[in-house]
């Protein structure tokens, strides 16, 4: 008989795109975006170490995260909800080139656009 492996898939990190909360990370974002959005970079970073992504589309992605984070801490919220903005269009058009599939883009862009509510 076969075993189920759902409790292989399962973590309770709150950050996990296959199986958050969203009112968990909500939580999180109000606490910390600088972690939500280190996660993101860090998902980034695996997909290029992956081959999804070539090094130049890695290096804008993560600068314009980067660039949103400075922008936080200087209490620029607007301009940094308009880097945000582009970092979830740029995933966005990945998809649509066939670059990345929806499944790798689409929990990153929820990230971003729940970090752009929770600094909004």
């Amino acid at each position: 008989e076969r075993e189920s492996s759902v409790g292989d898939l399962y973590d309770p990190d709150p950050l996990r795109s296959s199986d958050h909360d969203p009112v968990i990370v909500g939580t999180a974002l109000d606490s910390d975006v600088e972690t939500v959005l280190g996660y993101v970079a860090a998902a980034i970073e695996d997909l290029a170490d992956a081959g999804a992504l070539n090094a130049g589309q890695e290096r804008a992605l993560l600068r314009k995260i980067d660039q949103a984070l400075r922008q936080i801490d200087r209490g620029q919220v607007n301009g940094a909800l308009g880097v945000l903005n582009g970092v979830a269009e740029q995933l966005g058009d990945f998809v649509e080139d066939g670059i990345l599939a929806a499944d790798q883009a689409d929990p990153l862009i929820g990230l971003v656009q729940l970090v752009r509510g929770a600094i909004d």
